[in-house]
């Protein structure tokens, strides 16, 4: 895994292009500890690299790399898992190649060089974030991966254009050092707890989407010309599956799914270094360390992290599941103290504001991990692709249901449920849980109940489906200047057509939340770490594969049918009936708590008012009823001390 950075300014002399490049390289230093480098063209254009080693770990894997024919100039971030097999396909096709050494990165820039870049793309199996620039047509590229897993900031300011994985390398351009901040996209923040693609938190600064490229002439005698291409649709794939479902039964199903999952995790086991696997306990992380054990001669490493608080602790059952397959596994468990600590770190690290809690747990395990490896798979995606999540189950039922009773029946139904706080029912549950077996164990219950309550006033399955993605509804009431600007979250002309809403629901979180939220914290947290994380569940063939399965295949009586069944050649059964559990703090109790004082600094009524971008009679409104336990507002609450943390550290 690598940090990339470039930038075309005309009118800088060599020397100039040099220093800059030099800044934004060093920008990215966590990204790629290992290496470094920068290629100048005296034309206006620099491209630099970070490497952390992963596949060769020689000199020859060292960035920007040089096509074969020195036509290209490449600085990639990623994996290219089939590379190999690509490396003897160009053999095949091109007896000329005279290879180095045995980096993916040479892969990739002769592929370019011998199939050109848009077609290059189709070819890949990996996560990637890539930029070439062709010397012939003065031509560079920019691309990532299908789903996003790595990222690439782009924007023009005055005579320069720019790109990099951080936008806080962007900022060490002279031309980019003081954007301002783009109100619209801070109010996609509060509504989405993060900034959907391809907005960025910076006016004229944008994010590529997954499975798009960027092409841009820049001929030094014309204007910057530059277009934004597609090499892959989520929304085609989706509807191309659900037109071509399979007629299996379901072991036939799971059959083919273990099979190609299989593929997967021995493909992304590679590298010249190791690898270990985030045992969360839960169904997708322990299958894949189900399969990675089932593959390897040793034991294989596991990582997990605990929390004092039980309500929001796995790591029993993830070192349950480290001591049946027989994993070397590390468990950390978390004070309150070490959440305090790691507050510190949380806007250098997310280059701009970002505030789904699980960012500290995510951290911290990336942290843990490696101490002893440099490479970590992941369960992520699991929960989009094959239905895991409860709002295409149980919870998209239940609403159905409810929705149907007469709307005076429905409204007293609401009010009787957000008539008993959130606190009371946490107590009666965990009075129950103690009586009751460990399948009827109810997670977070007093949450899932108010959640529940306020979707009972939407009227279509859009609007439901809607609120269950957003924290602030309406971002005029937080943000100051805010104008509505729409994204994939809500712009249902750019939604698939799908057979139910459920499936709806399943492919517009895999661009939007998984996208733009899970992926991005996994990146940014590891890559803060110097860690690699790869996400098998995310190999686009799998995604092929999972989407020709029918809904009741995956989604039945439970979710996630397939994966369950596979795991139950590994785990006993009754493991597999826990309820599932986020990978969240407990937000609420430590800001009346721990975090109070850090807290209320940030909130300052004063301070907001005079920053000029947040309701500040609102947030002191809030927060004082937070304290007085007159409602939950953790949620609320932290996307506002994010946005505080990060505009604190951006000003200094």
């Amino acid at each position: 895994m690598c940090g990339i950075s470039g930038f075309y300014s005309p009118s800088l002399e060599s020397s100039a292009l040099n220093h800059i490049s030099s800044l934004m390289v060093n920008a990215l230093t966590h990204r790629g500890p290992d290496d470094k480098g920068t290629w100048i063209d005296e034309r206006g254009l620099a491209i630099g690299h970070t490497r952390l080693s992963i596949i060769d770990l020689s000199s020859n894997g060292s960035q920007p790399m040089i096509s074969a024919d020195g036509r290209f100039v490449v600085s990639y971030n990623g994996e290219i898992y089939n590379h190999l097999h690509l490396r003897e396909r160009l053999n095949k096709d091109s007896a000329n190649i005279q290879w180095r050494g045995s980096s993916d990165t040479e892969t990739l820039s002769n592929c370019i060089m011998f199939y050109g870049f848009s077609e290059t793309l189709k070819l890949l199996q990996g996560m990637f974030a890539i930029a070439a620039w062709d010397q012939k047509l003065q031509r560079l590229y920019l691309a990532i991966d299908r789903f996003g897993e790595k990222p690439i900031y782009f924007g023009f300011q005055k005579n320069s254009f720019a790109f990099a994985s951080d936008l806080n390398a962007i900022k060490q351009h002279p031309d980019f050092s003081q954007l301002s901040i783009d109100r619209d996209s801070l109010g996609l923040f509060f509504k989405y707890n993060c900034i959907p693609s391809p907005f960025s938190i910076y006016k004229g600064v944008k994010k590529l989407r997954g499975g798009e490229f960027l092409c841009a002439d820049l001929k030094k005698d014309s204007s910057p010309n530059i277009q934004i291409s597609s090499y892959w649709s989520t929304n085609k794939e989706v509807e191309h599956g659900i037109n071509n479902q399979f007629d299996l039964d379901q072991s036939e199903i799971e059959s083919l799914v273990h099979k190609e999952l299989s593929r997967v995790i021995s493909d992304q086991m590679i590298g010249d270094v190791p690898v270990g696997v985030f045992l969360s306990g839960g169904i997708d992380s322990s299958l894949i360390a189900c399969l990675m054990q089932d593959q390897s001669m040793q034991p294989i490493r596991s990582f997990s992290i605990g929390f004092e608080d039980k309500g929001f602790n796995e790591s029993e059952d993830a070192k349950f599941v480290a001591d049946t397959i027989g994993s070397m596994h590390t468990n950390l468990i978390l004070s309150n103290n070490d959440i305090i600590k790691t507050l510190e770190e949380i806007p250098m690290m997310y280059s701009e504001p970002f505030s789904d809690s699980s960012q500290i747990p995510t951290y911290l395990v990336s942290k843990l991990a490696t101490s002893d490896v440099k490479v970590a798979l992941t369960g992520d995606g699991a929960d989009e692709i094959f239905g895991g999540y409860n709002r295409y189950h149980s919870g998209y039922n239940t609403w159905s249901k409810l929705n149907s009773i007469h709307p005076i029946l429905r409204n007293l139904l609401m009010m009787s449920m957000q008539s008993v706080s959130p606190r009371s029912i946490d107590r009666i549950v965990s009075r129950l849980n103690n009586v009751l077996p460990n399948m009827f164990d109810i997670r977070l219950p007093g949450y899932k109940v108010e959640k529940l309550a306020d979707s009972l006033k939407f009227k279509t399955n859009v609007e439901y489906y809607l609120s269950l993605l957003t924290h602030w509804s309406d971002a005029h009431q937080i943000v100051l200047g805010n104008h509505h600007v729409e994204s994939i979250f809500s712009d249902e002309n750019s939604w698939p057509d799908t057979d139910n809403f459920q499936h709806k629901m399943m492919a517009v979180d895999s661009q939007s939340y998984m996208a733009d939220d899970i992926l991005v914290k996994i990146d940014r947290a590891a890559m803060w770490n110097s860690l690699e994380t790869r996400a098998p569940y995310l190999d686009h063939k799998l995604f092929q594969i999972a989407w020709r399965i029918p809904f009741h295949q995956k989604v039945d009586l439970q979710t996630k049918q397939p994966l369950r069944n596979i795991l139950k050649k590994y785990l006993p059964e009754s493991h597999l009936k826990k309820p599932k559990m986020g990978f969240g703090i407990p937000i609420d109790e430590l800001l009346r708590k721990d975090l109070a004082t850090w807290a209320m600094d940030l909130l300052d009524p004063q301070l907001i008012k005079d920053e000029g971008y947040l309701n500040h009679q609102l947030i002191s409104d809030i927060w004082s009823k937070h304290l007085r336990s007159e409602g939950n507002f953790g949620y609320l609450l932290w996307d506002i001390l994010m946005f505080q943390t990060w505009y604190r550290n951006q000003k200094a």
